[in-house]
């Protein structure tokens, strides 16, 4: 009992951590950027929705982009207007919706958008999977050496497999798209995806 309380706390510490780590990490700020689509270029704003539920911390145009820093003042939905003014009067605009989360992180195009500097949450999930792997793979070695034909050999198996599938997934995505790609709502479609697709596969097995 006291082995598995240790267990636990040291689970939750690591746990902790990490969520202070990414909310250091990601920050309270969102710098959003837009590409000039005018031949020439004047000035930029950024023009809140509502004052209250955004401030605007910086807005500057360098290599052809705008960078525009925000930061959230109140929970909830909100919106932002992104302007480059050009010669002669022309202008070019975007308007993005933002979630101001209570943490105050905020991601935009949703509640589970995407955010600043995200890509930590890739890494660290590809790093999750393989260590869950290799300690599974080691259960499955010592429940081996103690019974060959045990269920619990098939269950630590099974998740094995699981583990083994997801992480590769994980691993051929990023190297793929690269782990800015990740957002909120990618990621749990992908472990959606996994799922079923493990749950489909397993069925012939579990039959047989």
């Amino acid at each position: 009992m006291r082995q598995t309380f240790k267990k636990l706390a040291i689970a939750l510490a690591i746990i902790l951590a990490v969520l202070i780590a990414n909310y250091m990490i990601i920050g309270k700020t969102f710098t959003y950027q837009m590409d000039n689509m005018l031949d020439s270029y004047v000035s930029c704003e950024v023009i809140p929705e509502s004052e209250d539920a955004l401030r605007v911390v910086s807005a500057e145009y360098k290599n052809g982009k705008m960078y525009a820093t925000i930061k959230g003042l109140k929970t909830g939905y909100t919106k932002a207007e992104f302007i480059i003014y050009g010669e002669n009067g022309e202008y070019s605009s975007r308007l993005a919706s933002f979630y101001v989360h209570k943490s105050g992180i905020i991601t935009m195009n949703g509640y589970v958008g995407t955010t600043n500097r995200f890509y930590i949450v890739g890494i660290e999930i590809i790093l999750f999977f393989l260590v869950m792997l290799i300690h599974r793979i080691r259960k499955c070695i010592r429940t081996q050496r103690e019974n060959m034909y045990s269920y619990a050999l098939v269950g630590h198996l099974g998740v094995a497999i699981f583990l083994f599938v997801t992480f590769v997934f994980f691993t051929l995505l990023s190297i793929r798209q690269g782990t800015t790609y990740y957002t909120l709502s990618i990621l749990v479609t992908v472990l959606e995806m996994i799922f079923t697709l493990y749950a489909v596969l397993s069925v012939p097995i579990l039959l047989v």
